[in-house]
């Protein structure tokens, strides 16, 4: 069975990913990123309205972001709650950054440019996951190891995140 990642690796190897990073709006999330980890009603909000963006774009390189991204959703929701604490501070930056400039309707590319809106932040993103694969393959396991102990259910307060999932395994 393929890691989430592996359907991203091709996307993340553009060369985009560092040319957006150095924006004003991708510094501008990064700065935004920092104050959401300190404030998990806030960091979980930022997660849904990444959700509700995901599940509206469905084309291009999008499908072979999904899976990485809502396990990634995921990743955030189990930090915000306390549950997962192993994951670098800086990679937690790095993925809460990107989401904040997944959710902007103004970046590099405004998201309203039809055809082009969304392209750099898939570019971001692919990127973004590409750096931190490692850290989402050890957050994949945890969560395994969870729901076979019977100790953790990640999901169970995210009913949305949960039907989203479901839908894509099948």
């Amino acid at each position: 069975m393929p890691t989430p990642m592996s359907d991203t690796e091709s996307l993340a190897d553009n060369k985009q990913g560092p040319r957006v990073k150095r924006t004003r709006a991708y510094r501008a999330a990064l700065a935004r990123a920092g104050k959401l980890l300190k404030n998990p009603s806030r960091l979980n909000r930022l997660v849904q309205e990444a959700a509700k963006k995901t599940e509206q774009v469905d084309s291009g390189p999008w499908g072979k972001l999904r899976d990485a991204l809502y396990t990634t959703f995921r990743l955030v929701k189990a930090f915000s709650r306390g549950q997962y604490r192993q994951v670098s501070w800086h990679n937690l930056v790095l993925i809460v950054a990107a989401l904040v400039y997944f959710v902007a309707p103004v970046d590099m590319i405004p998201d309203f440019i039809i055809g082009a809106g969304l392209l750099d932040d898939a570019m971001l993103l692919s990127w973004t996951l590409k750096q931190v694969s490692a850290e989402i393959e050890r957050f994949t396991a945890w969560e395994i190891g969870e729901s076979a102990n019977g100790s953790g259910d990640t999901e169970a307060d995210e009913p949305e995140l949960s039907q989203q999932a479901a839908r894509l395994s099948r």
